[in-house]
């Protein structure tokens, strides 16, 4: 500020972001899928697994180089083989199942 540093942002400050954001220090079921980029993917898939209980902690999307959607989920309050059968049933939004796994709270250090 006015040619003074302030602050300094490290890598382990970066990292504690990423946890958080990526819900890293909640349990739940965390789910990665390749999904079409068509108008209205997001709704279709937040619905189905609201409407079967599950309650989404996290999500993140980001498109690749060759113009791929990846979006990865981190749910609570739905079993793996639950959340499984809702992502198979969306076979016209969701390209690919890519993983679907329990993911267990990573605690501070």
């Amino acid at each position: 500020s006015e040619g003074k540093l302030i602050g300094i942002i490290t890598d382990t400050d970066m990292f504690r972001v990423f946890t958080h954001l990526l819900g890293a220090r909640r349990s739940g079921v965390r789910a990665t899928v390749t999904i079409s980029g068509a108008k209205g993917t997001l709704a279709k898939i937040t619905a189905s697994i609201s409407s079967a209980g599950g309650d989404i902690l996290t999500f993140s999307e980001y498109q690749d180089d060759q113009g791929h959607w990846h979006l990865t989920l981190k749910v609570r309050d739905i079993s793996c083989e639950k959340l499984k059968t809702v992502l198979e049933g969306l076979h016209d939004v969701i390209e690919k199942i890519v993983d679907v796994r329990d993911s267990h709270a990573i605690m501070p250090t």
